[in-house]
């Protein structure tokens, strides 16, 4: 129900004759008419992190011992349409977040729905509780050789221009290796996902 100080200011612009659609469409929007019927929590996590191309990948700082360093990275959990749900990153060997890694590999990879473009336009903000945004927790290791082709298969695919960066820059593959999700899509507590739950959860892939 909205407000009655809304409902006023509404009625006294509608006997002004300066009500209009606009108006309504930018003030009931605030208000959830109806609930939205969503996924799955595994699969729609799966699509969230599916969807979005970066996140911020938070390692524990090697630099300042206990304090969290957040960084903006680029990632790819499978070619387009083709979801793995693996989070793969490219970075430089002593870029921070890689020497954060190997000293202690806990971290945690933060996406938002608001990514894609879909909150804007269900008019919502991007810490609105109905724009869904996910936490995931586990630890940052190095891809093995042997599973390097499928790591730049699933990052180039998304990144092209990671290709041609300079090979004596030395860029370093590594994965997130997950071990714990908390969602969060609508009014209301957190939910938690299991890592077996998400990895087994499935999309509808492309042909």
């Amino acid at each position: 129900m909205l407000p009655k100080a809304l409902i006023a200011a509404g009625t006294a612009l509608q006997l002004l004759g300066l009500a209009s659609a606009g108006f309504w469409e930018s003030t009931t929007h605030l208000f959830r008419q109806a609930p939205v019927e969503l996924p799955q929590p595994p699969i729609e996590a799966r699509m969230i992190v599916h969807e979005n191309e970066w996140g911020v990948l938070s390692t524990i700082s090697h630099k300042v011992p206990g304090v969290p360093f957040g960084n903006v990275l680029s990632y790819s959990d499978g070619p387009r349409g083709k979801s793995w749900g693996r989070p793969f990153f490219y970075m430089r060997s002593d870029d921070p977040t890689a020497q954060d890694a190997r000293a202690n590999s806990n971290a945690s990879l933060a996406v938002t729905e608001a990514q894609t473009g879909s909150c804007r336009q269900r008019h919502y903000d991007e810490e609105d509780p109905n724009c869904a945004r996910l936490a995931l927790a586990g630890r940052l290791l190095e891809v093995p050789a042997a599973e390097l082709p499928s790591a730049h298969e699933a990052l180039f695919s998304r990144h092209p221009q990671m290709i041609d960066w300079p090979p004596n820059h030395h860029f370093v593959a590594f994965e997130l290796h997950i071990e714990s999700i908390r969602m969060l899509d609508q009014y209301g507590p957190h939910i938690e996902i299991s890592a077996d739950d998400y990895y087994s959860a499935t999309l509808h892939e492309s042909p």
